[in-house]
């Protein structure tokens, strides 16, 4: 590592000619101090040899504590050879004097960068001189429009010098922005490879999607003929219940009319009974005159029998009259009873015709109705079916817009890499063995980077898979959440029925209980005298098996009962069923009769009040006609006014044409004059154009020549830079190689040593070994001395008591032989 002070007094210098001083006199330091701690090395090697028996700990520590430098520590080494450290210094020297000659290498190729700055510098002064004459020479033959022009192309001069110093700026930043774009390079060829090995997949969707498509096309298709039919259908309808109600009308006008005639013909004969019955009155009237002068003239009456025989005669002709009057009275009164039987059969029949105009029209509002409920039907599922080709359209026009984004992004990409390459061709050369170091890491990089994106597929298929489940199981569950909802009310049911059968068998099936409960206590019995009667146990268990199979009928018989019974609720339940559903029938035909004598009610009571209100509005509509007439008569009047003022406004629309026309003719003349002064005008302009256009060209020239200039210098400079960090980076990775190697030196030193330390323990161990081996043999030798000196021993009739010989050796103790570890 290089401190920070010495980089800050380096990067602080402008001439490089100090640099490359200080750096010469660092490496002599850097030799001498080689020399000094070579020196000292030996120096220690010797004093310490003799008092640690060959053993010396080294440690190599920076001097300065706030110094960042590496720091490593050895392990104890042994020493044998007195010419290591020469080897070992001899190396650093060797690298210094390689340091020492690439420094004047680059000290050259400075100066010679130095001397093309200056060759540029200067030709860059010719190119100002040569631009001011220019400039000169625009002055004096161009008039001042042009000069102003010419100040607006420096301005812009100007913009493009700041904009290049901008650039020149932000070089680093594109620098950074083209390792980005290596990266999204990368990223993106491997979404061309994914795109390449899952465009069949996206294909055979969009396929999918296609065939989908036509088959809500088709469906659409045939919801719109068949909500063609069914409006047609409606339409027809609407039509016929239009001509109904035109009829109905037509028939309710001339009943109407005929109630009118009846109604007048009524008035007639009740003004004919008023007039008789107002003459009856009079007759009576005179009766009771009559009687009265009887009274009145009794002694009369007797002086003139005579006269009352003819009164008599006089009355019965006019008694005779009076009931001939009252036949005609009774004759009257029997055709108006007639006249009013027949209105009520009028009335009557309004009424069925009402009742049969409503049911046609309750039919046709039930006709209505379903249909109304077809189309809405139909209607909601249009709509689900345009909102589903919405999402569909949707989603392709994402993924087209996403294909297209890549696309330009990729031909972006490709643009910014080819401009890249051509910027970046000088310096490769270079930088390759830079980056040679960098590409194993972005190698390794690569290699997780994909291994993270496949396992991420892999993820999402597992997570799609997972969905898929989970959303099949949903479903399933819902199913089966209904299903166990509606076999609990089943149940529930069934459990109600099983309740009364089970009160009838519980007897039985407590005394079965009861019998199998006395049979376990025994069977427990037994099985605790097991050992003794094992017959009686297995006759026990012959019974149990009886009274099992004996259970298990009953349990059969139990469950043909439930089902008898339970077919039998069944049926039960059915003909409750239809019975509720005839009872709601019925129930809503005797609401639909009541509404209907309701209505019926009503309408006779609206007849009434109608033939009540007749007269008047009679009276009504004839005011109603006289201010009709009155309006009529003022509306003439005002009629013939308008005519008038329309003959008016015709005379002055002629006249206002006339001058219209005038106008327009000398405005035609006045366009045609000013369309020929605009074309001398587009001439002149045209002409000033091309002047304009060849200026510009000339202006872009020196932009040109300037842009040129401002390369090459920019150019120069980045190649100083470039130098200047190579140099530093070299005299960085010669002082780490240099604390390398030393660092190294010393580790092989301290491994030597740790490896002499435990070959001397390895020794000392194999010398333990073979003295316990030395040991263990000797034993075994006199154990088989042993064994032969009692073989031997031993004589020949003894042989058949060898195996007792053989137990007893078995049966003494055996050595025992340890082997130390």
């Amino acid at each position: 590592m290089v401190s920070s002070s010495r980089r800050r007094s380096c990067a602080l210098v402008n001439t490089p000619a100090p640099c490359v001083n200080k750096a010469v006199s660092h490496i002599q330091e850097l030799k001498s101090k080689l020399e000094n701690w070579g020196q000292q090395g030996v120096n220690a090697q010797h004093e310490t040899a003799h008092e640690n028996n060959h053993s010396i700990i080294w440690k190599c520590v920076s001097a300065d504590g706030k110094n960042t430098e590496l720091c490593i520590e050895g392990m104890g080494l042994n020493v044998q050879d007195s010419g290591v450290l020469p080897s070992l210094w001899t190396e650093p020297t060797d690298l210094l004097m390689e340091v020492m000659s690439l420094i004047e290498r680059l000290e050259l190729d400075r100066r010679d960068a130095e001397k093309a700055l200056q060759e540029e510098k200067e030709r860059a002064k010719k190119l100002s001189e040569k631009l001011d004459s220019l400039r000169l020479w625009k002055q004096n033959e161009f008039p001042v429009a042009m000069q102003r022009e010419r100040e607006a192309c420096s301005t812009d001069i100007a913009e493009l010098t700041w904009q290049l110093k901008i650039r020149r700026d932000q070089l680093p930043q594109v620098r950074d922005r083209l390792t980005h774009t290596e990266v999204l390079n990368r990223r993106l060829k491997e979404d061309i490879d994914f795109m390449r090995k899952h465009g069949p997949l996206v294909h055979e969707r969009l396929q999918l999607e296609s065939e989908i498509m036509k088959q809500i096309r088709t469906a659409q298709s045939e919801v719109s003929e068949t909500f063609s039919n069914i409006s047609q259908k409606l339409k027809s309808l609407q039509e016929e219940f239009k001509n109904e109600e035109f009829r109905a009308d037509l028939r309710k006008g001339e009943m109407n009319k005929g109630m009118e005639t009846i109604r007048n013909h009524l008035s007639d004969k009740q003004s004919e009974l008023q007039q008789l019955q107002s003459q009856c009155e009079a007759f009576q009237r005179k009766i009771k005159e009559s009687i009265q002068k009887l009274t009145l003239r009794d002694d009369q009456i007797k002086a003139l029998l005579k006269k009352t025989h003819q009164f008599e005669r006089q009355e019965t002709d006019a008694n005779e009259e009076a009931r001939t009057l009252k036949a005609e009275k009774n004759d009257k009164e029997e055709k108006l009873m007639i006249q009013k039987n027949d209105v009520m059969q009028l009335q009557n029949q309004i009424q069925t015709s009402k009742l049969e105009g409503d049911e046609k029209v309750s039919v046709l509002d039930a006709n209505l109705s379903q249909k109304r409920h077809d189309l809405l039907t139909l209607r909601d599922k249009n709509k689900e079916h345009k909102l589903e080709i919405e999402d569909y359209k949707r989603k392709i026009y994402q993924s087209e817009q996403a294909v297209r984004k890549l696309l330009k992004d990729r031909e972006h990409v490709l643009l910014k890499i080819g401009l890249s390459e051509k910027q970046w061709k000088p310096v490769k050369d270079e930088f390759d063995q830079v980056s040679a170091i960098h590409s194993d890491t972005k190698s390794k990089l690569d290699c997780l980077e994909r291994q993270t994106f496949l396992e991420e597929l892999k993820n999402r298929k597992e997570i799609d898979k997972m969905k898929s489940l989970i959303m099949t199981e949903m479903t399933t569950l819902d199913i089966l959440k209904g299903n166990r909802d509606a076999e609990a009310a089943e149940y529930n049911r069934e459990q109600k029925d099983c309740e009364r059968v089970k009160g009838e068998l519980q007897k039985k099936y407590e005394d079965a209980l009861s019998a199998a409960a006395q049979l376990e206590t025994e069977v427990e019995q037994l099985r605790q005298i097991y050992t003794e009667k094992s017959e009686t146990i297995e006759n026990l268990k012959a019974k149990l098996s009886d009274m099992h199979t004996a259970h298990r009928s009953l349990s059969d018989d139990f469950v043909k009962k439930k089902k008898h019974y339970q077919e039998h609720f069944n049926s039960m339940k059915e003909s409750l069923s239809v019975v509720a559903l005839r009872y709601e029938e019925i129930s809503k035909r005797i609401k639909e009769l009541e509404l209907k004598s309701k209505e019926l009610k009503l309408e006779t009571d609206m007849m009434e009040q109608t033939i009540s209100t007749m007269p008047h509005l009679i009276a009504e509509l004839q005011g109603l006609s006289d201010t009709l007439a009155f309006k009529h008569g003022t509306a003439t009047v005002v009629m013939g006014n308008l005519h008038r003022d329309i003959a008016s406004w015709k005379q002055r629309k002629s006249h206002h044409a006339q001058i219209h026309s005038a106008l327009f003719t000398q405005r035609q003349a006045v366009m045609k004059d000013t369309e020929v002064n605009l074309q001398e005008a587009l001439k002149d302009n045209l002409k000033l154009a091309q002047e304009y256009h060849e200026l510009q060209k000339a202006l872009m020239i020196a932009r040109q020549e300037a842009v040129y200039v401002f390369d090459g210098r920019n150019r120069a400079e980045a190649y100083i830079q470039d130098h200047k960090q190579l140099s530093l980076l070299q005299k960085r990775m010669h002082k780490a190689m240099l604390k390398y190697f030393k660092h190294r030196s010393v580790y092989s030193q301290a491994e030597l040593a740790r490896f002499q330390t435990l070959s001397n323990q390895n020794n000392q161990k194999m010398k333990a070994l073979q003295e316990e081996m030395s040991n263990a043999i000797q034993r075994l030798s006199e154990f088989l001395l042993s064994l032969t000196d009692d073989s031997t021993s031993s004589h020949v009739p003894q042989q058949a008591n060898r195996p007792v010989a053989d137990a007893d050796g078995w049966s003494r103790k055996t050595p025992t032989v340890q082997i130390a570890e």
